[in-house]
């Protein structure tokens, strides 16, 4: 429902690599059985995010929300090949993936750990070195 309603107020979905909402709905919309409007929304996603990331752009968010969509199709190479391409620029928002949904398909994977354990202890010393000073 409330995908849904990010979906039709954002005017600019068609260009918007940032926004999200498509997948969590493509994400819903697969547990439904509705595979082929979840595809569509996926595909759509994926292209955005595949646009700005051979663009150039360093955002860490078009490699994890390419990382969610192949998680989401069941592609758990590709989903923790973009996942490591997002940590590559500095992804660090750990809890997050912890605890979506969207990586269901893969957080049981010792990689989907090693990758996330390796992101809290760099965290971890970043807070810490930022106390210090």
């Amino acid at each position: 429902k409330y995908f849904q309603r990010s979906i039709d107020l954002n005017s600019s979905l068609l260009t918007d690599a940032f926004t999200f909402a498509p997948i969590g709905l493509a994400d819903i919309l697969l547990k439904e059985g509705k595979k082929i409007d979840a595809e569509i929304l996926l595909s759509r996603s994926l292209s955005l995010c595949l646009g700005e990331i051979q663009k150039g752009k360093q955002d860490d968010e078009f490699r994890m929300n390419v990382a969610a969509i192949k998680a989401i199709q069941g592609k758990k190479e590709e989903a923790l090949t973009w996942m490591q391409k997002a940590i590559d620029v500095k992804w660090q928002e750990y809890g997050l993936a912890e605890i979506s949904p969207w990586f269901n398909n893969i957080n049981g994977d010792a990689r989907f750990r090693q990758m996330i354990n390796a992101v809290k202890a760099e965290v971890s010393q970043m807070r810490t070195k930022s106390e210090q000073e």
